[in-house]
């Protein structure tokens, strides 16, 4: 008997911002059991699931069946949320009757 063959184990998006979502998809033929690492435990044969990672994680898709194992690995690459600046302060506004005085000054002297 053959080993489980791993047609495909992939992460869409690969890279993410730290509270996005990245979906592990995967299709597996000829396998008696399929398990993911990192928490996610026995999958069926074909599927998706969608993952959350706070850091870069790489997670390890495992098919055994009486033949043997195929592992297959994917990364998905964890960044900081981009930096918002915060608005800019508007410069005070003169009231009118400070306006009135400056010009008035500028005027007279």
């Amino acid at each position: 008997m053959q080993k489980p063959m791993i047609a495909f184990f992939t992460a869409e998006p690969s890279t993410i911002e730290r509270g996005q979502a990245s979906v592990l998809k995967w299709e597996v033929k000829g396998a008696d059991s399929v398990s993911i690492n990192q928490g996610l435990g026995t999958v069926s044969a074909t599927g998706n699931r969608s993952v959350f990672p706070s850091s870069t994680t790489s997670y390890t898709l495992t098919a055994t069946n009486a033949g043997g194992s195929s592992t297959e690995s994917v990364t998905v690459n964890v960044t900081a949320p981009a930096q918002v600046a915060p608005p800019a302060t508007p410069a005070p506004s003169d009231d009118f009757g400070t306006m009135i005085s400056k010009l008035i000054q500028d005027v007279y002297f």
